[in-house]
């Protein structure tokens, strides 16, 4: 794995991007088991310009928050810095890392998830804006739907499944079209 991130660093964006997505699989499947890869992707962060590789960084970074409790808000910090340039795809997620921040880091994040809120609920993609509306109503009740939303925010997720997907195509012949769709 650390052999991986160091490919990381000089490898071409695309190569990156496609890079990142692999470990944020690899982390979903092995949870809690590679905290410092967490760290390293985070550092990552300002040298990938893959809009791609950049949700998936952010996105591993907000369901592991948990784990890095010191990266976390910097790297919120940081994006929110940057938030106007980033892509749909990536505001999105730091809406997300903000969401959850929130919750688990109110003291620190607060301030910085307010004004990224605000600048999210200004943006023209319609699904930034909505989210953002969304998360502001939340964060407006403090009631019973207070304690609901955040155990909706940092609800566990279920571990994906590995599904070959050569598995029972062996009977085909290689290359026909019945080995392509699976069916006789």
């Amino acid at each position: 794995m650390t052999r991986l991130l160091a490919f990381l660093t000089n490898s071409s964006d695309i190569v990156v991007a496609e890079s990142i997505i692999v470990l944020k699989k690899i982390l979903q499947l092995y949870p809690g088991k590679y905290v410092d890869v967490i760290e390293r992707l985070a550092r990552l962060l300002d040298r990938v310009s893959d809009a791609r590789a950049r949700a998936s960084i952010v996105w591993v970074i907000g369901e592991y928050a948990e784990s890095v409790p010191k990266f976390a808000p910097d790297v919120l910090r940081k994006l929110a810095l940057s938030f106007k340039q980033e892509t749909g795809e990536v505001k999105l997620q730091v809406l997300n890392l903000g969401m959850k921040l929130h919750f688990l880091n109110t003291d620190q994040t607060s301030a910085i998830f307010r004004y990224v809120l605000e600048l999210a609920s200004y943006d023209l993609n319609y699904d930034v804006r909505d989210k953002a509306r969304v998360y502001q109503a939340l964060l407006a009740n403090t009631g019973h739907l207070g304690a609901e939303s955040r155990a909706l925010v940092l609800s566990s997720k279920p571990q994906p499944k590995f599904v070959d997907p050569s598995e029972g195509r062996q009977r085909f012949i290689l290359g026909s079209l019945s080995q392509v769709l699976n069916t006789k």
